[in-house]
């Protein structure tokens, strides 16, 4: 499965978010939001970190969804 991490400098939701993906041993691609707005507000992402994991895709850190994260895919 492919997840992207869309981040900004300073943002501790980002950092939360980084650090569950990498403790579950997930591998992601992190994509600096600047410079990416207009996708993003067409991804429909309100705030940071944007998570796309394979078809689901939200925004902000919620664990739930990130152990929901296949890491054999």
């Amino acid at each position: 499965m492919i997840v992207k991490v869309y981040t900004a400098p300073n943002c501790y939701p980002c950092t939360l978010t980084k650090r569950a993906l990498s403790l579950r041993g997930v591998v992601f691609d992190e994509i600096p939001a600047k410079g990416n707005e207009a996708l993003l507000k067409e991804l429909g992402a309100t705030s940071l970190p944007f998570v796309i994991a394979g078809d689901r895709s939200w925004s902000g850190f919620i664990p739930d969804l990130l152990k929901t994260i296949n890491t054999d895919e």
